[in-house]
């Protein structure tokens, strides 16, 4: 260093000093300022980290040191000379540059250098970009001193992007935690009625500041993803719409196996372009158009997944200057709205099951009550013959039967609450006219959360076959008739349980024909853990001659389980005692009763099996759905009638009366009745059927075949 020159540390002490007294905005009271000669300040200004431009009275800029070229990319050698609101325009924001706005700025700037007093600061913000297209957030500081040669003005420009980045995400953050409080509440709060994805769409499009976003549902049974709600500005889906026109029916998509792996492997996914979305297939050069359109950036493809389920999926075009979203934020965003349409997809398959059950239910041959542990009747889904409804709710369920049946009944509801176990018993009670009626009652426990809160008592009216029962006892003759006319199958054993007679029914239940099965031990038709409780069953009938009844299971001709009742009682035959009873197919039954009580389990009822054919009409007569417990009852299989009107199937007498109940069903809501002829094969069989609303716009018929009934009405006519 040249003798008389300051040393370097006194140099670097005044360079510190320098940038407090700019930031102080204070006047040269710095003794280690005040010694320095100007070409000593020349260094201050260049050695100093804050970017510093120093402009002459006439505004033009004479210093402009390597922190400000640094800075603002513009060099030293094209800054110097140039007026300094030149520069400033050039620095500022595409969307600020128009004339009116270069005015301002030099009017602001000359103002600030002739008016100002001296060492008077003013700090203000201001955007920039640099020449290279980033755009900065600048703290600029400016005071006026004076020169021989006038006043000078002092500009510094601090970059401040970071620090307004951060307090901008932890605002954001905040922001973004309130909202995700109150779309917590409202979903707690929201219900069917609600429109669910039209909330989500709406919320999570506020949430992220998306352009766009649009929801689509997935069917786990279609495989599709399915657009169900859009929030985007009008002016912009019309152009999206106008633009798909014939590709808007790819939004609907299909989802692949490998579709389904990608959206369900992460909940979100960034992506960016519409071509390589998941939830949606669309070329690439629409999809660059699609984006064009919407100004968009990137993409944020959203799935709504519990436990690995997809319930459905979100896009969201984001722009180009709005920031992604916290992602943890997001995700319990996503996690709450998932956990909301799980609970609305249960919720509507709840009500279309109860909607369903209570069709059936209400409609069914059998009456199903519900009763508490003392046998007060909490519900029925209908009254005995000649009573209302409210004259049955309420009563005690022994109310209608004989009174010597009202101990068995009560044991055995005592049984259902005490051990949790089903029973099965049979009543008379007197009918509308004053006639005896039979019943076979099964009461069922209803459990819930280990303990049992309800019973389930399923009345079948079994009249008909305790008649055919004691018809049969009468007279051979007339008991061969009522044997081969049953619905049921009537066997006869010895008491080692050899089989000695089965009728033709046989073949239909089990498969079998009579020449199977007759000399050969019941057992071998039985699974082995079944065979000692038949044991059991055989020794109370010939021992202690009782009556029983009992449910088991027996091997089909084509090896599959049947459920069957069986009904077996002692009586003398040819001097002989034998076990004389029937064999009832009771797998639709059971079947039924177990989904009832799968869902009776969360609504506090279970609901029976209902035999009959039943048919779901549409307003124009087409078959929807229906019910069967065998194909065997069918006049046609069901690939050939499901989803064809009735006039390609049925007889056109069959036809016009079909016609005519459905329609008065749905112009009246009120049920109707029918009874009509039907050539099988060789058989004329006889229906009857009764016609119910169901659902919207939809009726069902229940159909019961009535041949047996009739054929044995016309056998005892003829017997007596």
């Amino acid at each position: 260093m040249e003798k008389g020159n300051p040393t370097n540390d006194k140099v670097g002490k005044a360079v510190m000093d320098f940038e407090d007294m700019i930031a102080e905005g204070r006047g040269i009271a710095s003794e280690n300022i005040a010694i320095l000669n100007p070409e000593e300040y020349k260094n201050i200004i260049e050695l100093s980290v804050v970017g510093i431009l120093i402009g002459d009275s006439a505004g033009k800029i004479i210093s402009w040191n390597n922190a400000l070229e640094n800075l603002t990319g513009i060099k030293q050698s094209d800054a110097i000379g140039l007026n300094i609101w030149d520069i400033q325009y050039q620095l500022s924001p595409q969307e600020f540059k128009n004339p009116e706005f270069f005015n301002i700025l030099e009017k602001r700037l000359m103002g600030i250098i002739n008016e100002s007093a001296f060492w008077k600061r003013q700090v203000f913000e201001q955007k920039m970009t640099r020449l290279n297209g980033a755009d900065l957030t600048i703290e600029v500081s400016t005071f006026v001193t004076a020169s021989q040669n006038g006043n000078l003005l002092v500009m510094t420009h601090r970059d401040i992007s970071s620090q307004k980045h951060s307090g901008m995400t932890l605002a954001l953050q905040n922001e973004a935690l309130f909202k995700l409080n109150q779309f917590s509440i409202e979903l707690s709060k929201s219900s069917l009625e609600d429109g669910l994805e039209a909330i989500i769409t709406k919320r999570i499009k506020e949430f992220t500041g998306a352009i766009g976003t649009i929801f689509s549902e997935y069917n786990p049974e279609s495989r599709t993803l399915t657009p169900k709600h859009i929030e985007l500005d009008s002016g912009l889906l019309e152009k999206i719409v106008n633009l798909l026109d014939k590709h808007v029916h790819k939004i609907y998509t299909v989802v692949s196996d490998f579709t389904h792996h990608e959206l369900t492997a992460s909940a979100i996914k960034f992506h960016d372009s519409l071509s390589q979305v998941h939830s949606g297939t669309i070329s690439n050069t629409v999809g660059l158009t699609a984006q064009a359109i919407l100004k968009a950036d990137r993409f944020i493809e959203v799935s709504y997944l519990v436990e690995g389920k997809l319930y459905g999926t979100s896009l969201l075009a984001m722009g180009k200057h709005h920031l992604d979203p916290s992602i943890e934020i997001l995700e319990n965003f996503v996690s709450l709205a998932a956990a909301s349409l799980r609970r609305k997809r249960a919720e509507e398959s709840l009500a279309k099951s109860e909607e369903m059950l209570r069709t059936i239910t209400e409609n069914a041959a059998d009456i199903i009550m519900k009763l508490d542990i003392d046998g007060t009747i909490l519900y029925t889904s209908r009254a005995f013959p000649g009573y209302k409804k409210e004259e049955v709710i309420g009563k005690n369920f022994c109310d209608w039967t004989a009174t010597e049946y009202r101990t068995v009944m009560i044991q055995s509801l005592e049984n259902v609450f005490s051990k949790a176990i089903s029973q099965t018993y049979q009543t008379r009670a007197l009918g509308i006219n004053h006639e005896i009626r039979w019943f076979q009652s099964r009461l069922s426990p209803v459990v819930v959360d280990e303990e049992v809160k309800n019973a389930v008592l399923i009345l079948s009216d079994i009249t008909e076959r305790k008649l055919a029962e004691e018809a049969l006892s009468e007279s051979e003759e007339n008991y061969r008739v009522i044997a081969q006319s049953t619905i049921d199958v009537i066997f006869i054993i010895d008491r080692y349980g050899k089989q000695l007679f089965f009728n033709n029914v046989v073949e239909k239940v089990l498969g079998y024909k009579v020449e199977e099965v007759v000399g050969r031990s019941f057992t071998e038709f039985l699974p082995k853990d079944y065979v000692p409780g038949y044991l059991t069953q055989l020794e109370n009938i010939f021992l202690h001659k009782q009556i029983c009844i009992f449910e088991t299971q027996i091997y089909h001709k084509n090896g599959y389980l049947v459920d069957v009742e069986i009904n077996v009682k002692l009586i003398k035959l040819k001097g002989e005692y034998v076990g004389q009873g029937t064999i009832r197919d009771i797998s639709a039954k059971k079947r039924a009763e177990e989904e009832l009580k799968n869902s009776l389990d969360r609504n506090n009822a279970l609901l029976g099996a209902n035999p009959d054919l039943m048919f779901v009409f549409d307003s124009n007569c087409k078959i929807v759905d229906f019910h069967s417990e065998s194909h065997d009852q069918l006049l046609v299989h069901p690939e050939l009638f499901l989803g064809k009107l009735v006039d390609e199937i049925l007889p056109h007498e069959v036809v016009v009366i079909t016609r005519q109940k459905v329609e008065a069903v749905l112009s009246s809501g009120k049920s109707d009745y029918s009874t009509y002829e039907l050539q099988i094969g060789d058989e004329l069989k006889y229906f009857e059927s009764r016609y119910v609303p169901c659902g919207n716009k939809e009726v069902l018929s229940i159909v019961r075949d009535i041949s047996e009934r009739k054929k044995i009405e016309e056998s005892l006519n003829i017997a007596s």
